[in-house]
Parts: C-alpha cells; structure tokens; sequence
C-alpha cells in the first residue's frame, strides 16, 4: 500500500480486526455534542443538509470507516445514529485487560469538558482502566487508603505510590497509568511487605 496512512485510523482498524464485535458496541450520540464548544470553528462539510450527509454514510462500508466519519465533526456524529456504526466498548476493554491502541484514540477524541464545555485539564487518561480519571492529589491519597497504602508513612510500596500520585497530578505529566491500576498491578506483582506494621 502506498500513500500515507492515518495511524488512528489505522489503530481503529486494528482493535476491529483483532476484537470485532466482541469488545464493539453501538454508537450513542451523548448529550455533551448537543452544545457547542468554546471557539469552535465550522467544518466546510457541516454546510451540507443532514440529507446529503446521509447519502455519504450510505456509501461507506467497513465499520472502522463508518465510525472515523461519524468522528468527523459533531454534525456527522448525529447523522451516524440513524446508521449500524459500532464503537469500541472502554467496559468490554476493561474487562478483556491489555492495552489496545484503538480504544486510546476514541478515548483521547471523547474528553471530559468543563462548564464553558473547554477540554477539562483537571482529568487525565489510563492506558489501563480505559478512563479518565482526576489528576486531584487529596482523591488518590484518600484512594490509597482502600489499598492500604499510606502515602505519609516510610513504607517503600507506600513512597512509590506517592511518586506515581505526584507524577499523575502534575498537568503535563507523562504519566499514562492512573495510580489506582499502578496500585493494583504493583500489590498483585509483589504484594504488602511483610514486615511494615502501616501496611498490614
């Protein structure tokens, strides 16, 4: 194949292949596109009557393509619901485990928004639960306790979850695995030391 290739696209295609319809679900149009985001520009192809729009999706045949045109614009994302177009489920990846590429796109396109309906910086995205979770430093200590781990004793376990809760907090943080799965992926690898009173 020659000519460039779209990675999202690309991943999409991928998680399709590889998970089809078993970790697929229906696209729902969520009440979030019913506003208008702050500063946000017309696409040339919103101009076109929903009539036209629908005679395009009528075209187009493979599911991964009929969901990268849904995720065209939001007017397109409407006329999608009169369609067959499927989605991956962040649920059904949850429940499945690994990290799928896929998945992370639409994830990184559906973002939480604040009240002027602005991308909300407050949230960040694990690669492992599939969600975005709060970059709040008091919500992760108050998190860390239903582990048992307490951030302000000397505990090694108890450091490093403080470390990945300072990480994850910092707004331009590289940080991709919320400290709630590094929690559990760390207690089911190695578990509480044995010999630290705080953990047990």
């Amino acid at each position: 194949m020659t000519g460039i290739i779209d990675l999202a696209l690309y991943d999409l295609w991928r998680c399709e292949t590889k998970h089809g319809h078993r970790l697929w679900g229906p696209l729902k149009t969520p009440e979030v596109l019913e506003g208008r985001p702050a500063g946000a520009k017309d696409a040339a192809i919103q101009g076109l009557p929903n009539e036209v729009l629908r005679m395009i999706f009528k075209l187009v045949e493979r599911p991964v393509d009929k969901l990268g045109l849904a995720m065209t614009c939001r007017q397109l994302f409407r006329v999608a619901s009169d369609f067959d177009v499927s989605i991956p489920s962040a649920a059904k990846h949850r429940d499945d485990g690994g990290d799928c590429p896929g998945m992370l796109r639409v994830l990184h396109r559906v973002r939480p928004v604040d009240a002027r309906k602005r991308v909300n910086s407050s949230w960040a995205l694990c690669c492992d639960c599939y969600s975005h979770r709060p970059r709040k430093k008091a919500y992760w200590l108050t998190k860390g306790k239903k582990y048992q781990v307490h951030v302000t004793s000397g505990c090694g376990v108890q450091e490093l979850y403080g470390k990945i809760v300072k990480d994850w907090c910092l707004r331009g943080s590289s940080s991709y695995q919320c400290p709630e799965c590094w929690c559990k992926e760390h207690l089911d690898q190695y578990g509480h030391p044995k010999d630290c009173e705080m953990c047990g």
